[in-house]
Parts: C-alpha cells; sequence; structure tokens
C-alpha cells in the first residue's frame, strides 16, 4: 500500500496529498486541508501549469461530485517526457491505492 506524501509531504506545515487507511488528505494551493473520503474519490488526472514562464505538472484529485481539487506541493518539474512519467507513476499508484480501498 502507498503511504506518505507527494512532493513535501506530509508535514506540520502541509503540503500537497497523503495517503490514510480511508481517505486522502490534500492541501490545496490556499493551504486548506481536505479529507476525502475513499468512496468519494472518482480519479486523478494532471494538468499542465505555467509559472513566470516555467512549466510544470501538476496532481488533481477528482472527486465524485465533480470537484478538481489541485494539490500543493505536488508537482512535477519540467513539461518533458520524463516528467509525465514520474507523474503518470504517482497517478498509477494513487489509483491502484483507490481500486484496493473500494474491492
Amino acid at each position: 500500500m502507498l503511504r506518505g506524501g507527494c512532493g513535501v509531504g506530509l508535514d506540520s506545515a502541509g503540503s500537497g496529498i497523503g495517503v490514510a487507511a480511508d481517505h486522502l488528505i490534500v492541501w490545496d494551493a490556499a493551504g486548506t486541508r481536505h479529507l476525502i473520503a475513499w468512496p468519494s474519490v472518482a480519479g486523478f488526472d494532471l494538468e499542465k501549469k505555467w509559472s513566470r514562464g516555467v512549466g510544470y505538472l501538476t496532481l488533481v484529485l477528482i472527486c465524485n461530485d465533480g470537484r478538481r481539487l489541485h494539490t500543493s506541493g505536488c508537482s512535477f518539474s519540467g513539461t518533458d517526457e520524463r516528467s509525465w512519467a514520474a507523474a503518470r507513476q504517482m497517478v498509477r499508484a494513487l489509483e491502484s491505492e483507490r481500486l484496493s480501498f473500494l474491492a
């Protein structure tokens, strides 16, 4: 099972995404912590973002109610194939965790 965080990870400052036994912990750009129960998670996505002319990929949690929670601190620098591969690997791990919870 996947445990831990992405980006800065699980720390007192709170950023990124964390995996717990029955829910995900997502910190958004405003630093707000969201506890999302596994049954409320529809899936995950990646979005290409730009900041000061530099591209990066960020992880998005998709909720069953249509909300898209952008994770703060869970991004992959660059938009080249290597960054996409690392980001897709994270999405596959999270999706595997989601499916194992629902089984």
